[in-house]
C-alpha cells in the first residue's frame, strides 16, 4: 500500500488526521492478514470472501464491532 497517497487521499476527502491514521492501520492490518492467512494475496487480488474472514477476525478480538472500524 502506498501510505502517503492513501492517506492524502483522505485527506483530500475531508477526513480528520486521527480518522486518516486508522485507516491507514485498518489497511495495513488487512495487508498483514492476507500475506498470513491468503499467501501473499495483493490488495489488487482480493476477494469478497477475504474481506469476509478479515472481518469475521475483527468482530471477534475487538471490542467494538468492525462495522465501526470499516
Amino acid at each position: 500500500m502506498d501510505k502517503e497517497g492513501f492517506g492524502h487521499y483522505l485527506k483530500k476527502g475531508g477526513r480528520s488526521p486521527s480518522a486518516v491514521n486508522r485507516c491507514v492501520k485498518l489497511v495495513s492490518e488487512f495487508e498483514d492478514f492476507l500475506q498470513e492467512s491468503r499467501n501473499n494475496t495483493l490488495l489488487e487480488d482480493v476477494k469478497p470472501e477475504d474481506l469476509i474472514e478479515f472481518v469475521k477476525i475483527l468482530d471477534s478480538i475487538s471490542k467494538t464491532k468492525a462495522k465501526g472500524s470499516l
